[in-house]
């Protein structure tokens, strides 16, 4: 692979801005014109060989085992949501610090059927998309949402360790887990459990990728997909992708193509 492959477009041609989701404080980075080889970037995800995720999810998906490459785009994400908020991410030494993989969708059910995508989290603390499709092919793009019921956006990830303190306080300070807590202060749950039982109870929804919300989620915000446009967002915010399987083609080339970003929770130093 070249080493430029996921060379940044220079700095005075990135159109970087940075704006909450809304009702929320979270920030959504978005980033445009975001590669300086865009389409050799296609190119080279098309090229990859693809394993379909079955039950895991629609589509399929290729991982890029040297994340060493994507190192510019990380320092991105540092400079604009980590530097910005005080929110640290994964140190370079620590062991997978940021991952990336290429993800398609097709119309034609030979990687499993364009099934409900029902507004869900990533295990991640940041989670990024680049579009990789033709501007003639981009439709729909990231939707994100609040379950109706209970009026929660979130959902807390439980870490195989503890996470850095500096990480916890930086989301608690953007307003993370306060509906939870006002939520047990009123009476209307007692804990997590039973919060999960409220978000997690209802039947899938509808085969258009929530596009519109439903009966049990408003959506509260939503990016386009763009040609060479980076989204990156906290990954414990409900999202979806926003699709359709008519907008694109069977063909490997016509399908919906995009390069996740996964910037993983920085974990607490060990005791000495």
């Amino acid at each position: 692979m070249q080493s430029d492959l996921f060379a940044l477009s220079r700095p005075e041609d990135l159109q970087v801005r940075v704006q909450p989701i809304e009702t929320t404080r979270y920030p959504i980075l978005i980033v445009d014109n975001v590669y300086r080889h865009p389409q050799a970037v296609r190119d080279f995800a098309l090229s990859l060989p693809y394993t379909p995720l079955g039950a895991g999810g629609p589509g399929a998906r290729a991982d890029l085992p040297d994340t060493s490459t994507i190192g510019p785009l990380r320092r991105l994400v540092q400079q604009h949501v980590g530097d910005a908020y005080g929110w640290p991410l994964s140190t370079s030494d620590a062991p997978d610090p940021t991952g990336t993989r290429f993800h398609r969708m097709r119309s034609n059910a030979d990687e499993g059927p364009p099934a409900v995508s029902m507004p869900h989290i990533d295990r991640v603390m940041l989670a990024g998309v680049v579009y990789l499709n033709l501007p003639q092919q981009c439709r729909g793009g990231t939707k994100f949402f609040r379950h109706r019921a209970t009026g929660i956006c979130e959902w807390r990830v439980r870490t195989a360790e503890a996470v850095a303190p500096s990480a916890v306080s930086a989301v608690m300070e953007l307003g993370f887990d306060n509906d939870y807590r006002q939520g047990v202060l009123d009476g209307r749950w007692q804990d997590y459990d039973e919060l999960r039982s409220m978000i997690f109870h209802g039947p899938e929804g509808p085969p258009d990728f929530m596009a519109e919300g439903s009966e049990d989620w408003i959506q509260i915000d939503a990016v386009d997909m763009r040609w060479n446009r980076l989204i990156c967002f906290p990954g414990f915010v409900f999202h979806t992708s926003h699709y359709d399987p008519r907008w694109f083609g069977s063909a490997p080339g016509d399908g919906r193509l995009i390069q996740n970003l996964l910037c993983y929770w920085p974990m607490a130093e060990p005791p000495a």
